[in-house]
Formats: structure tokens, sequence, C-alpha cells
């Protein structure tokens, strides 16, 4: 009996001693990352992600915000910046929206839905735009206009679950749905939204500059008709990109200091329609007549001024489902 307690001991210390003696190894554990590793098993901070490149037409540095790549690294002829005004204009193109429904709290948001918009954001980069609600969590709390905004969609559609998402564009009947456990069955599900959304033709285009003066960000706004209008409505938003936060899991538990993106911040407008950012344009407008105007959001104090990202959207209707095509662009410095 004597000899069986101590071998017992014995396993007991060899295998305290195994696991205290655990190599801990530093590097970026968000699978997402362009510097990813995979032998990582304490996320040290260095994760570095995609980022939107803009095509420098005439070689001055300058891009254009109509063209552009996402890439881990710069492609040939392309900028990081999208601030040329001889290359801004408007082009006849129909872009889709999705809009994302998640929390941190979730462990199917961080397994399922997450990987998804990420997907979608690799897949087509500025093709799509993505607004991503939080449902009061560790990024926004239930005061915030993110959370009202993705609410309303909720209740639009009377869905209570979360993750959920939304595909919009013109000529297209809103799709909505929960995200299966299946990460080919997401993708394939967004993807064939997506590519019928951009294959229709749009009756009305928009383009944006938006840049940080003082305390304010200015969002600088041009819509043209390619088809005459009635009543149409503009929402302009702030959004940010790699905002830290711990993440629930289905599968891993915990994924610690997780970079959520397209995380929305704030809407320009202050009319009655604010839960979803709305403002009228008119109540007609001709075959090749343009919109332009100039909004301005207060530079929140907790938000990475080099991570923010100005959405513009043109709307039919005051209804959830009445996005028609959306622009986004990066907040220049």
């Amino acid at each position: 009996m004597k000899k069986l307690l101590i071998l017992s001991s014995v396993a007991i210390f060899l295998g305290l001693f195994t696991q205290s003696c655990k190599k801990v190894k530093d590097g970026c554990t968000a699978p997402t990352a362009c510097n990813y590793d995979a032998s990582a098993n304490n996320d040290d901070r260095s994760c570095m992600f995609a980022k939107t490149w803009y095509r420098d037409k005439d070689g001055d540095g300058k891009g254009t915000p109509n063209e552009s790549e996402v890439s881990c690294t710069q492609p040939e002829g392309f900028v990081d910046n999208r601030i040329d005004d001889n290359d801004l204009n408007v082009l006849a193109r129909q872009r889709a929206v999705m809009i994302y429904r998640g929390a941190t709290w979730c462990p199917p948001c961080g397994a399922y839905g997450d990987p998804t918009k990420e997907y979608v954001h690799g897949a087509y980069g500025d093709d799509c735009i993505i607004l991503s609600s939080q449902s009061n969590d560790d990024i926004t709390s239930s005061g915030e206009f993110g959370y009202t905004f993705g609410g309303e969609y909720m209740t639009f559609v009377g869905a209570t679950g979360i993750p959920h998402g939304f595909w919009l564009g013109e000529n297209f009947a809103m799709a909505d749905r929960g995200f299966y456990t299946d990460a080919n069955a997401n993708n394939s599900a967004a993807a064939a939204d997506i590519d019928a959304i951009m294959g229709n033709t749009p009756t009305v285009g928009v383009t944006a500059e938006a840049r940080i003066e003082g305390g304010n960000i200015i969002i600088d706004t041009k819509a043209e008709f390619y088809a005459a209008a009635g009543q149409r409505y503009i929402s302009v938003f702030v959004t940010e990109n790699n905002v830290l936060a711990d993440q629930a899991h289905s599968v891993n538990g915990t994924v610690p200091g997780m970079a959520h993106n397209h995380i929305i911040r704030a809407t320009a407008t202050t009319s009655a329609s604010a839960s979803l950012g709305l403002e009228s344009m008119g109540t007609s407008f001709a075959t090749g007549e343009e919109f332009v105007n100039s909004y301005s959001i207060p530079l929140g104090s907790g938000w990475s001024s080099g991570n923010l990202e100005a959405v513009v959207m043109i709307w039919s209707s005051t209804q959830p489902d009445g996005i028609l095509n959306a622009f986004v662009i990066p907040v220049s410095q």
C-alpha cells in the first residue's frame, strides 16, 4: 500500500512539474490576422490585419476611393490613402450591405458569426459594406447608437437570437438569418446574397471624403442618380476597426483580445428617424441629378482615430429594408 501511495505521489508531482514547465510562446493568435501563428499560445498583441489599398492612377501618391483592394501587402500601383480629389467621382457600381448583430458575451458569435463577417470583408472588400451592431457588451452598451441601429433590424424581422445577419441592396429582398455551425455554409450563403446584389444595376451611386478637423469628423458626400426617383434618404455613420475585446467562443471558450471590426460608433443625423440614422435627401430626383452635402460627427474620446471609417448609405424608405446602395471610406487624419 505504501509503495502505491508513493507511486501516486510521484505521478502527481511529475504532472504538476510538466504543467508548470509548459512552454509559453508569444505571438499572434488571431486566425484572421496576416501574421497568425498557429503555434503561439499567448497573444502578444502583435496581430496585423489586412488593410484596404487604393489605386493611385496618376502616380501622385494619392489614391482614388473608388478602386480598392484588401491585402496584407501593398499591391503594385496602390497606396494606403484615398485623398485624390482629381480621382473622386461617383461610379455606377452596385454595392452590397451586410448588417451583423453580435456580442462579446455570445459564444456562437465568436465561433460562427464573426468568422463569416471577416470572410465577407476578405472576399469582397469595399464592395460589401459591413456594419457591426454589438448587443450590450464590452464594446457597445444599450444606450449607444450602434446597439439601437441593430435592434431596429432585429425587431423588424422578429429575431431574438444572435448572431444574426442581414444582407441588403437595390432590387433585392432583404435576406436575414442566423449562422450555421458549418463555416462553409455560412460563407456560401453570404456570398450568394452579395453576388446577387452586386449583379443588379444601381439607380443611384454614392461616394464620400472623410477627415478629422478639430474634434469633429467631417464627411463630404456626393450621390448621383442614374434614373429618375422619388423620395430618398441618406445616412452617414462612423465605424471603427480593430477594437480589441475578449470574445466568448463556442469551441475555444474565450478568445482574449480579439479584434472586432466595422463597429458602428455614431450617426450624423439628429432627425426623427435617428434610430436608423436617416435624413431626407428630397422628394424627387431627375436622371443625372446630383446630391452633394457635408456632415459632421463629434470624435469620440475612446475611439482610435487611425481605425475609423465613414459609411454613407442611400435609402428608398425609412424602413430597415430600404437600403439601396452604400460607400465606405477611411477617415483621414
